[in-house]
Formats: C-alpha cells, structure tokens, sequence
C-alpha cells in the first residue's frame, strides 16, 4: 500500500468508520489480507470487522494473488495478462482435461469447452471478461513482446492484438513498438485505399 493509499483509508475510517464491506480476513487467527486496514483501525480506536478465510475452492496462494489483484488499477488487459502469467487459466484447463469426466457416462467435455470454461472463471475471479483472459493466453503463446506490452500497461490487449498480426502484412514495422506498429500499419492502409 502506497503512503497516499495508507492516508486515504485513514482519512476514509475517520470519517466514515470501517467499511464492513472490506473485512479483515483471518485464517487459523492470523490475519491473511487486511493488515493495513487492521492497524490503522487500531490507532484510531475503531472496531475492525473479521471475516474467517472461506476457500471456495481456492488456495490461500492463489486468494492472496486475487485479492492483491483487485486493489491494482490494474487495466483489463492487465488483469487477463496477470491471470495468465500467474498460470490461473492453465490450471482452470486442466481441471476439465481429458479423462476428467464427471460421473458414469458423462462427456469429457472438447478443448474448445474446456478453454471457454476455463476463461470464465478465470474472468470472475480477478474482475474481467473472458475474452480478455482468452486473448491474454493467446498473445503469451504467439506475441510474446506484445503481451509485456499489455502487462506493463504500454498498450491494450485490442491494440497488442493487432500489432501482432502487422508483421506478417508488413515485415518493415516489425522493430517498432505494438502502438507503433499499428498506427504505421494502418497509415499504410489508408495510403493504398
């Protein structure tokens, strides 16, 4: 937590009291996420409210990298890039794999199906769509420099997603960064129509 994000909740608490809607959150009587909010609950004499860890099927691990996630301004490409670099859309895929099926003649589901699935909650858990986390997968696999683009933040996962295709069409524009190598691309475009 920045200093300015510390004095905000401060200001926030102070005036408003603990927001019930951000517990703190304890596993086995440790606190797990909420210390900030903890302490700062402490020194001004304010009541904090406790939620206990309720798994839903998550690690702790990959609870502390969710809820870490959302207090990011994180852009939704970023979010589908962080989901993929932290390997949550893998292991979602490989929960529905094949031989995976569920009771006695039931249909291992397609990779197709199991992607789509996959991707969904993914996109629920971290706050975006699943398009995005889809679209995340395939620019790690085909773009590489295009998808720590998108992760830095320099470029949306729409835009990235062009410039990765721009080489093949024009090779020359291949050296310049994905926004670069869009807008070039499509001044070319305009210039032969």
């Amino acid at each position: 937590m920045t200093a300015k994000d510390y004095s905000d909740v401060d200001r926030s608490m102070r005036k408003n009291g603990f927001d019930p809607n951000h517990p703190i959150i304890l596993y086995d009587g440790k606190i797990i996420d909420g210390a900030n909010g903890y302490r700062i609950a402490k020194k001004l004499g304010i009541e904090p409210v406790f939620r206990e860890y309720d798994k839903n099927g998550m690690g702790l691990e990959e609870f502390a990298k969710i809820e870490n996630l959302a207090r990011r301004h994180l852009s939704q490409g970023q979010k589908g890039a962080v989901a993929v670099e932290l390997g949550m859309y893998e292991k979602e895929k490989a929960k529905g794999a094949p031989g995976k099926a569920i009771g006695a003649g039931a249909a291992t589901p397609t990779r197709e199906r199991r992607e789509s699935r996959a991707a969904h909650a993914v996109a629920r858990k971290i706050g975006t769509g699943a398009s995005t986390v889809k679209r995340a997968a395939w620019l790690k696999e085909n773009a590489p420099d295009e998808f720590d683009a998108v992760k830095r933040g320099e470029v949306g996962y729409m835009i990235a997603t062009e410039a990765a295709r721009v080489p093949a069409r024009y090779p020359d524009l291949e050296d310049l960064s994905p926004a670069e190598r869009v807008k070039e691309a499509r001044r070319g475009q305009r210039a032969v129509e």
